[in-house]
């Protein structure tokens, strides 16, 4: 339930601190991680469940019904703030999570789209770091896996970053990755740039929606404001 952000990289060597390098599966490439969240998708699936518990099974909503509500709610969650820090890293044992802002107003669509807007704050600060750190300019996002799979998810986060993001057409890129992987290592494919192009399809592109990118400026505002005050009340 990890989530975080990976550029590729021709070094071995993390370009800043908050940062590390993994082998790429083609020998002589590398990818860099940005601090991501621990326990990321795991908030989505524990509100859900929270709000089915003690009832008949199945009762709990789905994640397309709680995106359904949630779209119906305006950027920043009617003041809701959501600190991610669920799993606390080692370096900061203390840290503990929080959703901060309740004024009576708010429904379990408004903590739905909290949970979607901080993590796509979250890694979006980071990988800005990142990518800044290497000196390059971001043209694209591609988001894999559950969360690929939520609307909302991929508006909120083409706004956050102000840049297309596009979902593969298996949103299961890791598992395509290892397919490759094995077509090249067997020789179904004679390449890397063979397998990819006959085994890898992009999916859906969703553009930023400017009124949206304005709204997420005020929203990445009250998370870089609030959120190391919230820490410091567990320090």
């Amino acid at each position: 339930t990890y989530v975080s952000g990976m550029t590729l990289s021709e070094r071995a060597e993390p370009p800043l601190s908050e940062a590390w390098v993994n082998f790429g599966a083609e020998p002589g490439s590398y990818l860099v991680e940005c601090a991501g969240v621990r326990r990321g998708m795991w908030t989505v699936s524990w509100f859900r469940e929270l709000l089915g518990a003690g009832r008949e099974p199945g009762a709990a909503p789905s994640e397309a019904e709680l995106g359904r509500e949630a779209e119906s709610v305006p950027p920043g969650s009617g003041g809701l703030i959501v600190s991610l820090d669920w799993l606390a890293p080692s370096d900061a044992p203390e840290r503990r999570g929080a959703i901060v802002g309740f004024d009576g107003t708010q429904g379990r669509g408004h903590v739905f789209r909290a949970i979607l807007e901080a993590l796509a704050v979250t890694v979006g600060g980071s990988c800005r770091a990142l990518v800044e750190a290497q000196g390059r300019e971001l043209r694209e996002v591609v988001v894999t896996g559950g969360g690929a799979a939520s609307e909302l998810m991929l508006r909120i986060l083409a706004a956050v970053f102000d840049r297309p993001v596009r979902r593969p057409g298996i949103a299961d890129a890791a598992g395509v990755g290892a397919a490759v992987s094995a077509a090249v290592a067997i020789g179904l494919h004679p390449d890397w740039d063979a397998a990819v192009a006959a085994m890898v399809r992009p999916g859906q592109l969703v553009e930023p929606e400017p009124e949206l990118v304005e709204a997420y400026r005020t929203v990445r505002a009250d998370y870089e404001r609030v959120i190391p005050r919230v820490r410091e009340l567990f320090a």
